[in-house]
């Protein structure tokens, strides 16, 4: 039995809305994106293959950290670290491969958007590549494991707020 059950139980209505609520403001943020501004979305951000992989990432967060899987997750240790596998080897590489750098760019004023744009780190980061995607499930492998050191992982258990910060680490 996983010693974070008794903890998250009174929180996790609040948590699972805020997941759901964020990632329906994400898909509604690129719908509008590409009805409205359909000219300041880079040709990678249209195409199929990016929109599917953006999709299907935030289809893998919801699975992740909502219904059955969170529901077992606040019970089993091995639910839990399988919730962890899920948001680091599917939801963050789909993300990343998805453009969202790209596809929110429409929310940015002009000069800002221009500015981003000649920015080489998050250039190199918004055109990832299958290779950027190895290296970024690396350094994710790590955050996950220093997360699930003794220190971390206890401060995860008793702060709810740090639990959220445990599960989201993965994805930055």
């Amino acid at each position: 039995s996983c010693s974070r059950a008794a903890t998250r139980s009174s929180w996790i209505p609040v948590t699972e809305l805020s997941v759901l609520t964020l990632v329906l403001l994400v898909a509604a943020a690129d719908l509008v994106g590409r009805t409205r501004h359909p000219d300041r979305l880079t040709a990678r951000a249209r195409g199929p293959a990016s929109t599917w992989c953006f999709y299907l990432g935030l289809l893998a967060l919801v699975a992740a950290l909502e219904g059955l899987l969170d529901r077992a997750a606040e019970t089993s240790q091995s639910w839990h670290m399988a919730q962890h596998i899920v948001l680091l080897t599917v939801a963050a590489p789909l993300l990343v491969l998805g453009a969202p750098l790209r596809r929110m760019a429409w929310m940015l004023p002009d000069h800002w958007e221009s500015r981003l744009r000649r920015n080489r780190i998050l250039r190199t980061v918004s055109g990832a590549t299958p290779v950027l995607v190895a290296i970024a499930i690396i350094m994710q492998s790590a955050v996950l494991a220093a997360w699930h050191l003794p220190g971390p992982y206890q401060a995860a258990i008793r702060s709810p707020f740090v639990h959220v910060l445990e599960h989201v680490a993965p994805l930055l």
